[in-house]
């Protein structure tokens, strides 16, 4: 798991009051311990928009976070999510 993405959910924590602010490099450490033998890839809403941008495309929010959720429920396993596939849902986001 990336860094940043555990330095956003314990700060979404934070923020919603689940754990109090002092607790948070206890979370932080406590959470990237449990992610030191795993891998995980994170592909955000921005990541979508910058491609459709890329391809002549404009999305509204809702459009890339269908895309999004689609990539995450439908995509092939054996071949993952990369720019490729990414590119391929945009182009095919009229279903």
């Amino acid at each position: 798991m990336y860094t940043h993405c555990i330095t956003e959910m314990v700060d979404a924590l934070v923020k919603s009051k689940v754990i109090p602010a002092e607790k948070k490099t206890a979370a932080e450490k406590a959470i990237q311990s449990c992610w030191i033998t795993k891998v995980a890839v994170s592909w955000d809403l921005q990541d979508i928009k910058d491609r459709a941008k890329e391809m002549g495309v404009k999305l509204k929010h809702v459009e890339a976070a269908d895309i999004l959720f689609r990539l995450l429920h439908k995509h092939d396993a054996s071949v993952g999510i990369n720019w490729d596939v990414i590119e391929e849902y945009i182009r095919m986001r009229d279903w």
